[in-house]
């Protein structure tokens, strides 16, 4: 069991039902916590396509917002 955090590139895939989908919904299946940062929550909103929204909605309901700070942005990039 583990945190795992997902970026927006993961979030924009389960939303559109592509491959990716399966394992985010399997995340919580396997006993890990699926979370997402403030950041990724600015780019999916700001490319949201309109039909989207209750689909947004609901996705961001179901995860935790996670604050990123310099020290976990920086283990994020090495």
């Amino acid at each position: 069991m583990g945190v795992v955090l997902l970026d927006s590139t993961v979030l924009i895939d389960a939303l559109r039902g592509r491959p990716a989908a399966a394992r985010v919904l399997g995340l919580r299946n396997r006993g890990d916590v699926p979370v997402t940062s403030s950041v990724n929550v600015e780019e999916i909103v700001r490319g949201l396509r309109r039909s989207e929204q209750d689909a947004v909605e609901r996705l961001f309901d179901g995860l935790r917002v996670v604050p990123l700070r310099r020290t976990e942005a920086e283990r994020a990039g090495r």
